[in-house]
């Protein structure tokens, strides 16, 4: 009668599964990622997530990140990820960290009309308007 809670449990990380696949893939071609290449991103992820900042993942930290990752709450992934793009973890973003958003943004993103703009005019259409107080800060 129907499916089981863990028959659509594993319908549903299969899914899940499936399209990260198809996101890897265009992402990345070769089926590798470029350690050289996406090296600072993954700093950034891993500084993330190094809760006592000791430059390793205990168990408790690895556990976190991948609840965070797969189960987590949107307002807990989008705090998850302002902390990653804040380098220098003063809760705020200044345009340096903002334009490496662009970067990604811009690499993976969808093409738009914002497409023939480069990083820096890209990053100034996005962070002058929020700037209210103009303190090079959101």
């Amino acid at each position: 009668m129907g499916q089981s809670h863990s028959e659509l449990d594993d319908e549903v990380a299969l899914t899940h599964i499936q399209e990260r696949y198809r996101k890897f893939a265009s992402e990345c071609p070769s089926g590798n990622i470029d350690l050289i290449e996406e090296s600072a991103y993954m700093d950034n992820v891993f500084r993330s997530f190094d809760a006592n900042n000791d430059n390793m993942l205990d168990f408790m930290e690895y556990v976190a990140a991948v609840h965070l990752v797969l189960r987590g709450k949107l307002e807990d992934r989008l705090r998850w990820t302002f902390k990653l793009y804040d380098r220098d973890g003063n809760g705020h973003l200044d345009k340096k960290e903002q334009k490496q958003i662009i970067y990604n943004i811009k690499r993976h993103g969808n093409p738009s009309e914002t497409e023939n703009l480069t990083p820096d005019q890209f990053n100034d259409r996005i962070f002058d308007p929020v700037d209210k107080n103009k303190d090079c800060k959101v």
